[in-house]
């Protein structure tokens, strides 16, 4: 018995480090065979509970000028604020083309000593906070955030995010985009992904707006869904920025010839039913998007940024590392192009995985896979992950924070200066 739960955490890890977390929209991924029967019985050398605060040291601040930057030490946006324990639930919304997703749902709750502790991956990696399942909810009316997975990746990808925003006030809901997920990929649905994802993102909100009777009692009310934030990886930084506002089309890449006798028909239905490109798949409720390693603006399935484009405030984030999402074509681009509020954080070195949680279960990667992720998980790297995952988190917090929740005392900590293993950039804060 011990050995089949062995076999299968490798099957689950192997398919979540060849294809999943958005190494490649075109890449060939396989789905785990066995529907995501991991076991659930590896703890993956994680906390098991212990609360991080996301964010790190002293709080100096540049002065956010139109084209900011600096150096020195990183701010916690999050220093003397109230937090508390976090909830978690899982629901199913109805998505793009009546697709049953799942859905997560991390948010405030009261403590609950005795409850059914958290765990994600199909208990492979356990709560960063001690998140209790179905707990008792803190509070209505809360700021919302969404997160979009990465190609293959999975909705639970990156708890140190998802957590830390609910820890400090916010309800989050992040959905498997099913057909795009590690347990459901099917490489033959990733050009009707590029439209379906962001329609995913508006129903979720639209369904937390008016729960089912399925859902907790306790769901209605919970969230503000008349505005909200979305942050994503990879694909799901692409998702981020269609949201926001970025149109839309199918990229040359893709080499989509819809008048072929072997053009792949539901595809090019589903391109069809959508009109003359490019496609605009905004959400006007959005007022903030993170994109985190995002895909997309160098393979030309967004839109170049028109100086006359309204866009919500975007926070890019990247890694110098990174060979997937290289942030010389897709994230320097699209902060370059942004004509208003916006921020740029590239990480020095790491890779595309720094903005998951995959380390959480590094124990049990085989050999060749650990090669693949490099020394990411290496507490003795320097920064480590939990180093880099606090950067990311605080300037993500500190963005909703300031935006969302609408709070001008976060500023400082959204444009905190930068330190030896991370730039920051902004500009247009001051308009």
């Amino acid at each position: 018995m011990a050995e089949l739960r062995t076999l299968r955490a490798l099957a689950f890890t192997t398919a979540l480090c060849v294809c999943a977390l958005g190494l490649s929209l075109t890449a060939g991924c396989a789905s785990d065979d066995g529907g995501g029967n991991a076991s659930a019985a590896i703890d993956g050398g994680a906390n098991d509970g212990g609360s991080n605060d996301g964010g790190s040291s002293d709080g100096s601040s540049s002065d956010g000028g139109s084209d900011g930057s600096s150096d020195g030490s990183n701010s916690d946006a999050t220093a003397g604020e109230a937090t508390f324990a976090v909830g978690v639930t899982t629901i199913e919304v109805i998505g793009a083309a009546g697709r049953k997703l799942p859905v997560e749902v991390w948010y405030p709750a009261e403590p609950t000593p005795n409850g059914v502790a958290a765990r994600y991956g199909n208990g492979l990696a356990p709560s960063l906070y001690g998140a209790v399942r179905d707990a008792k909810p803190v509070g209505s009316n809360l700021p919302l955030v969404l997160f979009s997975h990465g190609n293959g990746g999975f909705r639970e990808q990156s708890i140190f995010l998802t957590e830390l925003l609910a820890h400090h006030g916010y309800v989050v809901a992040a959905p498997d985009h099913v057909g795009n997920s590690l347990w459901t990929m099917d490489n033959a649905l990733t050009g009707a992904m590029t439209l379906w994802r962001p329609q995913d993102i508006i129903a979720v909100v639209d369904h937390l707006a008016a729960p089912a009777t399925a859902d907790p009692s306790w769901l209605t009310g919970l969230a503000d869904s008349t505005r909200y934030a979305v942050m994503g990886h990879s694909f799901g930084g692409y998702t981020s920025l269609a949201i926001a506002g970025l149109k839309v089309r199918v990229p040359p890449k893709f080499n989509l010839d819809c008048e072929a006798a072997n053009a792949p028909k539901f595809v090019c239905d589903e391109v069809a039913k959508m009109g003359p490109q490019p496609w605009d798949l905004s959400d006007a409720r959005c007022v903030l998007a993170v994109p985190l390693a995002p895909a997309g603006y160098g393979w030309q399935m967004l839109d170049k940024i028109l100086p006359t484009d309204v866009l919500p405030p975007i926070v890019v984030m990247g890694a110098t590392g990174d060979t997937a999402t290289p942030p010389a074509t897709e994230q320097q681009p699209v902060y370059d192009d942004l004509p208003g509020k916006a921020g740029l954080l590239l990480i020095k070195g790491s890779n595309h995985y720094a903005f998951s949680d995959l380390c959480l279960i590094e124990k049990v990667l085989p050999a060749t896979l650990k090669q693949e992720i490099g020394a990411m998980c290496n507490p003795n790297t320097a920064p480590n992950i939990e180093t880099i995952h606090a950067v990311v988190a605080a300037r993500a917090l500190a963005a909703a924070d300031l935006w969302l929740r609408q709070r001008p005392e976060a500023k400082a900590a959204l444009t905190a200066a930068s330190d030896s293993f991370y730039t920051f950039v902004f500009k247009g804060l001051d308009d």
